[in-house]
């Protein structure tokens, strides 16, 4: 199987940058079928553009996924930075 360098988004751990592993043509057709995505989706979308999609659906899933590691930054957070 042939892997294509699109890059994992990784929104939790580092603000939806990539983390530099690519994903298999097989992950990415399981994703697209996973958000419901057609063939005449796929036709008329660009990768970025199916990848935005993905992780818009991914985080109507489950919403509250990011606000749950989040915490407010305290004086100490400040001072180590």
């Amino acid at each position: 199987s042939r892997n294509y360098f699109i890059k994992k988004k990784l929104s939790n751990d580092k603000g939806g940058t990539s983390d530099g592993e690519p994903i298999s043509t097989e992950t990415y057709l399981i994703l697209c079928h996973e958000c419901k995505l057609s063939h005449d989706d796929l036709e008329t979308m660009t990768i970025g553009m199916v990848l935005d999609y993905i992780d818009e659906y991914l985080e109507m899933k489950n919403p509250n996924k990011d606000k749950q590691n989040t915490r407010k930054a305290s004086q100490a957070d400040f001072d180590s930075f």
